[in-house]
């Protein structure tokens, strides 16, 4: 495990992309902009199962009770155990195919149709 308090954009990409896997034990969760991150750069994502975060993740995530220390831990020994590569590459797979529902373009689209449609309030 890596501590490293901030990082730079270019150290954030690499330690997405030579992770084991990207952890998020959260009890409660916005939008969830670092399991995309993880999940573009290719790395597998493990997950509170809450819906914030389900509903970003969909598939492309191994989901786990935040309050159940054992859980977390099992789950996160079916990844790094190094006879499993073939979930590690679903878990990949799905993830590249999940961060292609996003995007700035369309968040900044549906965004100024909120607003417009405000305006004539």
């Amino acid at each position: 495990m890596i501590f490293t308090g901030e990082v730079d954009d270019s150290k954030l990409a690499w330690l997405y992309s030579n992770a084991s896997c990207f952890i998020l034990p959260s009890f409660m969760e916005g939008f969830g902009l670092p399991l995309l991150e993880a999940m573009s750069y290719g790395c597998p994502v493990f997950a509170s199962n809450i819906p914030a975060v389900r509903e970003i993740c969909d598939q492309a995530c191994i989901y786990f009770d935040p309050g159940n220390e054992e859980d977390i831990k099992d789950k996160i020994i079916q990844i790094i155990n190094c006879e499993n590569r073939g979930l590690r590459k679903k878990l990949i797979e799905l993830g590249h195919q999940q961060t292609n529902k996003y995007s700035w373009e369309t968040t900044v689209k549906e965004t100024l149709q909120v607003y417009e449609s405000c305006s004539g309030l």
